[in-house]
């Protein structure tokens, strides 16, 4: 298995049945247990974030689908409505996993979150347009 040490940030290699590591560079020992769940935490992030930021991809199918009809309106609003409480549970799981690794900087997390909340406010407040 292979990961990066949190402290340094070098390239460590170790059996996979390991439960505590110590970095060559730094001599920072961390355990293995939960290294795989920012990964899980950005999969579930971007699963969420298409889903919420989806009518860039229907807009390529435009020539097909009726953008005047009802249905249309119902689909972008149901895939907004499953997609931003999966992308904000996935970037709330990053920033929790980075600020457990002492890793502070969660400025693009942050601004995700805040793009999450302005399309959702968009989405849903345009039937009061008029």
């Amino acid at each position: 298995m292979r990961t990066n040490c949190p402290t340094c940030s070098s390239k460590i290699q170790f059996p996979k049945a390991t439960k505590l590591v110590k970095c060559p560079s730094c001599e920072q020992v961390f355990e293995t247990k939960n290294l795989g769940i920012e990964k899980r935490a950005w999969k579930i992030a971007i699963t969420g974030l298409v889903l919420c930021f989806h009518y860039f991809i229907l807009s390529l199918f435009s020539p097909v689908l009726d953008a005047t009809d009802i249905n249309f309106f119902v689909l972008l609003i149901l895939l907004n409505m499953i997609g931003t409480p999966i992308a904000l549970y996935g970037l709330l799981l990053v920033i929790v996993e980075k600020l457990n690794r002492e890793n502070k900087f969660i400025i693009f997390e942050s601004f995700g979150i805040i793009m999450v909340f302005y399309n959702a406010y968009l989405i849903f407040t345009m039937g009061t347009i008029s």
